[in-house]
């Protein structure tokens, strides 16, 4: 089975400010997928970054097989 990567960030407090995440998402790095799990409802932004609510951290098996567009119909 052909499996691609994925980065995930976990942020518990207030600043959920980050440059790594879009900085592995980078063209140098070559990764598509990127996941905050923070304080927040689910979204994509314009980067492409998935967002996700700390509660979701428990399905991230789902999150890894089915993505959240694909959850979202």
């Amino acid at each position: 089975m052909d499996r691609d990567a994925a980065v995930i960030e976990v942020k518990s407090g207030r600043n959920t400010k980050s440059k790594a995440i879009y900085s592995v998402m980078s063209e140098r790095y070559g990764v598509e997928r990127g996941m905050f799990i923070e304080n927040t409802n689910i979204y994509t932004d314009d980067k492409g970054v998935e967002h996700y609510p700390l509660s979701a951290a428990s399905f991230i098996r789902s999150m890894e097989r089915y993505g959240w567009k694909e959850m979202d119909h």
